[in-house]
């Protein structure tokens, strides 16, 4: 039910485990085992007590959904912008230019100074105008003063589990 959250929740930088297979027990006892916050949007789910601590997802909307987990868990969401996959939330690593030139287009090569690398997904990453997108999205939400330089590595154009 929080599968896009979860995914936005990683750009943050933040830690989020995901799997839409799991049931309830197993969400409990990951949470449980981790310390992390359950964030769910299953309303018997989240009423539940004791460990793990939980989190009612209130809107159906992720920009409403990653407001409300940004603020009740306290997580700052530009400290570590851009260091988690999205897909399979494995912490980027900086990629050398010429470790890129075969995993990337020729003209994102051409552009592109900075890349980042997922060592479990094999994927390389690099800002373009998706990343810009992003900061004109996080601006709004979170009313950032200063977006631009926030990119760095064009040419054109921190951890917390939950």
């Amino acid at each position: 039910m929080v599968g896009k959250l979860a995914r936005w929740l990683r750009l943050t930088g933040a830690d989020v485990l995901y799997n839409a297979s799991w049931d309830d027990r197993e969400l409990l006892a990951i949470a449980r085992r981790g310390g992390r916050v359950l964030l769910t949007r299953d309303v018997p789910l989240a009423s539940g007590s004791g460990e793990p601590r939980r989190l009612l997802v209130e809107s159906d909307d992720f920009r409403e959904q990653l407001v409300q987990v940004v603020t009740a868990c306290g997580l700052d969401p530009w400290k570590g912008l851009f260091t988690r996959c999205m897909d399979c939330n494995s912490s980027l690593r900086p990629a050398l230019r010429e470790e890129a030139r075969q995993k990337v287009p020729p003209y994102v090569f051409s552009t592109q100074d900075g890349f980042k690398w997922c060592p479990q997904c094999d994927k390389m990453l690099w800002h373009g105008t998706h990343s810009h997108e992003i900061l004109t999205l996080f601006s709004e939400l979170f009313r950032a003063s200063e977006v631009e330089g926030r990119l760095g590595g064009s040419r054109s154009g921190s951890e917390t589990r939950t």
